[in-house]
């Protein structure tokens, strides 16, 4: 795909503030409009051959088709309709989802279909360590914010699956290779498997012992417990949000609440 750089010198945007939205050359006769790929403070990368409709000196305009989170277009569209498996919105992502978390999926009104991450408490458009610090001061709370599954109890590794299942999420006009906890992590530089394992075989016992509950196997807690040191290990902003202290006693907590709830 042919992708443009446009300039503009006396621009002053924020760093990929514009990625997602729309640029429309002021061109006479002719109404194309583009989306714009990335930007920082004065140049715009686009998908298309810009340059071969815009000159030098042109004017332009930016929109931005995208819905906030309190537009009135969301599920406003027809609830019969029931679109192509191949239909997108505007960003390549599905066409139909529930964007007002209601239980039930219908259409938005317009080009983009509203979507937010459960996950992402402080609604910046991502999931990263400031979700993640949120996330762990409240473990074993009562909330009706963080408590990401709805089984009427408190925050616990239920909750903390789900966190996983959306780390690193983004809108999805802003983002370039999502990931979930368990693609892409890397080496493991925390538990080795055999000590998770042996972790795992202490927390989770036999199903004749205890009826096992169905949402995280032994595989997962291993996952899960591998990915929270890793997590902490490698990323130093999650370090500065959460102490060493805190990261501790958050993980003893969570080995804990497993071990009490099998």
């Amino acid at each position: 795909t042919f992708q443009s750089t446009l300039t503009d010198y006396s621009a002053n945007w924020v760093v990929n503030g514009l990625a997602g939205k729309f640029v429309n050359p002021d061109t006479p006769n002719q109404y194309l409009q583009f989306f714009i790929v990335s930007n920082d403070a004065n140049t715009i990368k686009v998908w298309s051959d810009v340059e071969s409709i815009a000159g030098d000196g042109d004017t332009y305009h930016i929109f931005d088709y995208h819905l906030s989170s309190d537009s009135n277009c969301i599920d406003r569209g027809d609830p019969d309709f029931n679109p192509d498996a191949n239909m997108t919105d505007i960003d390549g992502e599905r066409r139909v989802v529930d964007g007002d978390a209601n239980g039930t999926e219908i259409v938005d009104m317009g080009a983009d279909e509203y979507y937010r991450s459960p996950a992402d408490f402080n609604s910046d458009g991502i999931v990263n360590f400031f979700d993640y610090a949120l996330f762990a001061n409240f473990w074993q709370t009562t909330s009706d914010v963080y408590d990401l599954i709805d089984d009427n109890n408190y925050i616990d590794y239920n909750d903390l699956d789900r966190f996983c299942e959306d780390w690193l999420w983004q809108r999805a006009w802003a983002k370039a290779f999502p990931f979930s906890y368990g693609q892409g992590m890397g080496k493991s530089m925390g538990l080795g498997m055999r000590e998770g394992l042996g972790i795992a075989e202490e927390i989770l016992p036999s199903a004749s012992a205890k009826k096992p509950q169905p949402q995280l196997t032994k595989a997962d807690v291993v996952e899960l417990i591998k990915w929270l040191e890793e997590l902490w290990l490698t990323d130093a902003e999650v370090r500065k949000m959460i102490s060493e202290d805190e990261w501790l006693k958050f993980i003893e907590s969570v080995i804990q609440s497993i071990k009490e709830q099998r």
